[in-house]
């Protein structure tokens, strides 16, 4: 075994909750930072922002609940674009009045700066480019007048316009008026673009994209798309096929509805029909892979979305909206159907009493996990347990709080190993803990649906750890979840003041308040988690520090039981 890190960290919740407070948001399944952020979904679609016009800004935030429910929070100035905030999917259809492609949308934006909700319409080897705008604000008139009042799908479009951004064609559609929500005939602008021979591949409609251009912002701001679904297929003999939502609580009866309020951990089941004739996939709220009846136990309110998919290839998709009661929703006490943990711990295995163990102290990806004998004071052995708000958990290694316990290729196999690897909020990143009601746990992976065991019931040092079906009784996948400090020396949070807060180049003073004679690490991390400053010299009394960083969104950690985090900005 490798030695241990001499501080150890609870950065990782801190952060969150931090971050969640640094906007007006409401929680969301899905979160990230930066330019070029993205979720993908088991329904096939693609929710990323593209900042191409801010590439150097890693502060815009993108979150979601699903494939047709999220939002970016950005801010920006000066002129063009910076950002396009969106879902995607790839349906590669014929143009043709033989197949159609509908579509549903309600967003919410400010009434100021600059940006505009649309469609990104693209036909195949992405040669052509249909811009359907919906709602704007900013006027930017681009291309050539080839159209004016023109009614395409029943909307009177006041004109289309046509320009070339040099590696494709552009047709851009400007209604007459705005909406925030409705409905859209996309194949009716192919066939109305193929009729007047404006394609250059009039053959496929190959990709649908819907979501905001952001050019400038007044100070931070929300574009939240609020709901959004497409379906596609062949008229005349393949429609969409209808879902009957069905819900149950606590192994209770089944009710027809699709949504429901439960406490804090309950077991929450999603039944949709029709039961057979198609393919199911699912999104959000801890759902995944194609089974028709999913099982969650919810931490926060949560949303997720089924797919189904008829046997002539039709889509349609249900909603499901679970409301987790304020009263029961701040409780840290374990429940008969799980546990709600946050903060750091060891797990340790009940066949064997050793503890689940970062191989080496490994800090790279791909670090094994294993099970060794405990030791009460090894970090190796120490993992921080933070909600995913879906009723899921992250579990980071306080070595590397930036990885978590990954199941390996996103494998639903069983023996499929576990490793660490840097977050990026896959289902197979995200667990449940499932009580087997002597005060262990089951730990089980979202997207398999499997447990952490202990290979082969071993009892030995080095004994790997994998996934595996999830056997009643099985003590080698059962986990005593211990609670531990990660450090000796305590600093309460009132005890420390940073100011100026925004500070200018990066300069500001650290008080820390107390007569004792310890000394304290200060670190501070990116907002993406990154470790860019660190000093180990700070008593108590007041420190002038020059960082020297560069204009961004930091955080401030001052080693301690309970360890002291304060966002910092530079500008």
């Amino acid at each position: 075994m490798k030695a241990n890190s001499k501080l150890t960290f609870k950065l990782l919740l801190v952060l969150a909750a931090l971050i969640s407070g640094a906007n007006s948001m409401n929680a969301w399944t899905y979160t990230a930072t930066g330019p070029w952020a993205s979720f993908s979904f088991s329904d096939g679609w693609t929710v990323e922002q593209c900042a191409w016009g801010a590439q150097d800004d890693q502060t815009c935030e993108l979150y979601a609940n699903s494939s047709g429910n999220f939002a970016c929070y950005v801010n920006y100035t000066g002129g063009g674009v910076k950002n396009y905030c969106h879902t995607k999917k790839d349906i590669d259809i014929p143009i043709s009045s033989n197949y159609y492609c509908t579509s549903n949308f309600n967003f919410s934006a400010p009434n100021n700066p600059w940006w505009c909700f649309f469609y990104d319409l693209w036909t195949g080897n992405n040669q052509d480019e249909l811009m359907v705008q919906e709602a704007w604000n900013g006027d930017a008139i681009w291309g050539n007048l080839v159209a004016s009042n023109v009614t395409i799908a029943g909307r009177l479009i006041k004109e289309v316009r046509q320009a070339n951004n040099g590696s494709n064609n552009v047709l851009i559609f400007t209604p007459a008026s705005q909406r925030t929500s409705g409905s859209d005939d996309l194949m009716a602008y192919f066939i109305w673009s193929k009729d007047r021979g404006l394609l250059q591949n009039s053959s496929t409609f190959h990709g649908i994209c819907f979501g905001v251009e952001v050019t400038y912002t007044s100070g931070w701001q929300q574009f939240t798309v609020n709901s959004f679904s497409a379906s596609w297929g062949q008229s005349g003999g393949c429609n969409p096929t209808s879902i009957t939502p069905y819900t149950q609580v606590n192994d209770g009866s089944w009710q027809q509805t699709s949504s429901v309020t439960v406490s804090s951990g309950a077991k929450v089941k999603f039944g949709p029909q029709p039961v057979s004739g198609g393919s199911w996939s699912w999104s959000g709220c801890g759902t995944s892979g194609s089974s028709r009846e999913q099982t969650v136990y919810p931490t926060g309110s949560c949303t997720s979305t089924a797919t189904y998919t008829n046997s002539c290839g039709a889509q349609s998709t249900q909603n499901f909206t679970v409301t987790v009661s304020s009263s029961s929703s701040s409780s840290s006490s374990s429940s008969s159907s799980g546990g709600t943990f946050n903060g750091t711990y060891s797990l340790i295995a009940q066949h064997s009493g050793k503890a689940v163990d970062v191989d080496g102290g490994g800090t790279s990806n791909g670090t094994n996990i294993q099970q060794w004998a405990y030791s009460g004071s090894n970090n190796n052995q120490r993992f921080q347990i933070t909600s995913t708000d879906n009723g899921y958990y992250r579990i980071s290694p306080v070595i590397a709080t930036g990885q978590c316990l990954d199941v390996s290729g996103v494998s639903t196999a069983d023996g499929a190993n576990i490793h660490t690897w840097q977050w990026g909020s896959g289902n197979n990143q995200q667990w449940r803990f499932e009580s087997t009601g002597n005060g262990t746990y089951r730990i089980i992976a979202s997207h398999s649906n499997k447990c952490l065991d202990v290979e082969g019931v071993s009892t030995a040092d080095g004994a790997n750890i994998q996934q595996w079906t999830c056997i009643s009784g099985a003590q080698n996948q059962s986990f005593e979840v211990r609670s531990v400090s990660s450090a000796n020396t305590e600093i309460s949070v009132k005890n420390v003041n940073i100011f100026p807060n925004p500070s200018v180049n990066g300069e500001f003073t650290v008080y820390i308040a107390g007569n004792d004679k310890d000394t304290y690490t200060m670190t501070i991390y990116s907002y993406d988690g990154k470790k860019v400053y660190e000093t180990d010299n700070l008593r108590t009394g007041e420190h002038e520090i020059s960082t020297g960083l560069n204009k961004g969104i930091y955080f401030v950690q001052i080693n301690g039981d309970n360890d002291y985090i304060q966002k910092l900005i530079v500008e």
